[in-house]
C-alpha cells in the first residue's frame, strides 16, 4: 500500500520486503504534483454513504453516494470548480476505472491474503 511505504519514508526507514506501493509524500504536501503515470484509488463510509474517488494526472473524480464530482487539481488545487459537465469523457472514464479498481481489490480482500 502506499500509507505504508509513505509512512516509511517519513519515519526515514526502509522496507525490510519489496512493497506494492509507493510513497506519495509530494501529493500530500503539494496536492497538484504530478503522479507518476498511474492512478490513485481510495473509499471511504462516512455515515452510511460511501466515497469514491480517483486521482490521475491533474484530475480527481469524486463519487459521493450518488453524486459525481471531477476537479482539475492544476488550475483548482482547492477543489472549488467541479468540472464534470464539461469534461464528461473523463468521469466516464474515471468512473469505469474506480468500478474495475473496486471489483480488484473486493476479489481479493486483505485477509484472505494473508492467510
Amino acid at each position: 500500500m502506499d500509507w505504508t511505504a509513505t509512512f516509511l519514508a517519513l519515519a526515514g526507514a526502509r522496507s525490510p520486503a519489496p512493497l506494492d506501493g509507493e510513497n506519495i509524500l509530494g501529493l500530500l504536501t503539494h496536492p497538484a504534483a504530478p503522479i507518476r503515470g498511474r492512478t490513485l484509488f481510495w473509499r471511504k463510509d462516512h455515515d452510511g454513504v460511501v466515497q469514491k474517488a480517483a486521482r490521475q494526472g491533474r484530475w480527481k473524480y469524486v463519487r459521493d453516494g450518488t453524486t459525481e464530482h471531477l476537479f482539475d487539481l492544476i488550475a483548482d488545487p482547492g477543489e472549488t470548480d467541479d468540472v464534470a459537465h464539461q469534461h464528461l469523457d473523463m468521469v466516464k472514464k474515471l468512473r469505469a476505472d474506480v468500478m474495475r479498481w473496486e471489483t480488484e481489490v473486493d476479489r481479493d480482500p486483505p485477509l484472505r491474503r494473508i492467510l
